[in-house]
């Protein structure tokens, strides 16, 4: 077993915030880059809390540390294999900085129940923010009863298509 594969064995210790099924298994590890002087591991966003983000990085440093030697230890989370952007705090925000390129701002309007108006909420806060002068973009995620497309007056239906809207 190479040092790359014996640090993915390593990893599979490391579990996934709030689950009983580790980092690896549960997919979250995006790869793994070994050289002489480092050991990168690159993980897909799992958290926007700070906490987790550190308490993580923790256990995969203790992890990976018998396999390092003299090597140092990187954690990174979210982009691209080609970005390689390490965690860095979101100041508080429940959003991952940097996430969505060309976004300044997100205003999530969330409710743990149903019919309690978030829909005409978002719709009323959006065309004020375009009113102002604001780009603005809106995304209603509700699959099972999407009617900000009806407030608006838009009359094209989802499609799927390759099992994708």
């Amino acid at each position: 077993m190479d040092k790359r594969e014996s640090i993915f064995e390593a990893l599979k210790q490391v579990l996934y915030p709030g689950f009983s099924k580790d980092i690896v298994t549960f997919g979250a590890v995006e790869d793994v880059d070994v050289t002489p002087n480092a050991i990168s591991v690159k993980l897909r966003t799992i958290s926007a809390d700070e906490t987790v983000l550190n308490a993580m990085t923790e256990q995969i440093r203790k992890a990976v540390a018998p396999h390092a030697g003299d090597a140092e230890i990187h954690v990174f989370y979210g982009g691209t294999p080609h970005e390689n952007t390490p965690a860095e705090s979101n100041n508080g925000t429940p959003f991952i900085k940097g996430a969505l390129p060309g976004v300044k701002r997100i205003v999530p309007v969330i409710s743990g129940k149903g019919g309690v108006g978030k829909s005409t909420v978002a719709v009323n806060l959006a065309s004020a923010l375009l009113r102002s002068g604001k780009k603005v973009g809106l995304l209603d995620l509700d699959i099972f009863g999407p009617s900000v497309h009806v407030m608006l007056g838009i009359k094209q239906r989802l499609t799927a298509e390759d099992s994708q809207i």
